[in-house]
């Protein structure tokens, strides 16, 4: 796939394209997209084998691999555990059959390639 970003919203929308289509061929099955809570989003929920996961979703040009404070920081994942708290209190969701995951999208212009990084259940 070939991408030239203009800017970061361009590249987060790839991003966000790509990472739908990658779980559909997995499995999932879309629940939504871009929740939002006031100023909390949650990028992508999605059903698999009876679980609710909730997805954070980071695209990025260049190839950082590791799931690390780069990437996730502390703010975004405290931010994640109160949208994913108020989606389940607001849809009647028991929370041990929830999951956050990862996935690192690293779009590679020169090679035309996109590759993506799945890292399961995070925090719960």
């Amino acid at each position: 796939m070939y991408y030239k970003s203009k800017n970061k919203i361009d590249l987060g929308k790839l991003g966000e394209g790509v990472a739908k289509k990658y779980l559909l061929s997995a499995g999932y099955e879309m629940v939504g997209c871009n929740c939002r809570f006031g100023h909390l989003e949650i990028d992508i929920i999605a059903s698999f084998k009876g679980r609710l996961v909730f997805f954070e979703v980071k695209t990025r040009s260049t190839k950082y691999l590791e799931l690390d404070e780069e990437n996730l920081k502390r703010k975004q994942i405290k931010n994640l555990k109160k949208a994913i708290g108020l989606y389940c209190y607001y849809k009647k969701i028991n929370v041990e059959k929830i999951s956050l995951d990862f996935l690192m999208i690293m779009v590679n212009t020169k090679r035309k390639m996109v590759d993506i990084k799945h890292y399961k259940n995070i925090l719960f």
